[in-house]
């Protein structure tokens, strides 16, 4: 089982309530104090570095690249064709826009 963020942290953020539920239970609407909220994200960012699978990194790359050969140590991951073609596209009108504007 992962690290979790710390109890206390996540205590602190659920004992205050939600501007919908203030509604219903009766409570003042509190927000968390910033104090809480960067200790909170500080641990979040702590966990997701001790992950390798989890990552801006790694989603931005799933999204432009096709996975690797898990069978081949040395492989690379080449880009998408969906990418390729879209990057070309959008090379090509920008190549034909600044031709006609010289013209």
């Amino acid at each position: 089982m992962g690290p979790t963020i710390g109890s206390a942290a996540v205590g602190a953020l659920h004992e205050r309530p939600l501007s919908h539920e203030s509604a219903k239970n009766g409570r003042s609407q509190t927000a968390p104090t910033a104090e809480e909220l960067e200790r909170v994200v500080r641990e979040f960012r702590e966990i997701l570095d001790q992950r390798e699978d989890i990552g801006a990194a790694k989603i931005i790359g799933a999204w432009f690249f096709a996975p690797c050969n898990i069978f081949d140590p040395n492989s690379r991951r080449k880009p998408k064709p969906e990418i390729l073609i879209a990057v070309l596209y959008v090379l090509l009108m920008t190549a034909a826009c600044g031709v006609f504007n010289l013209l």
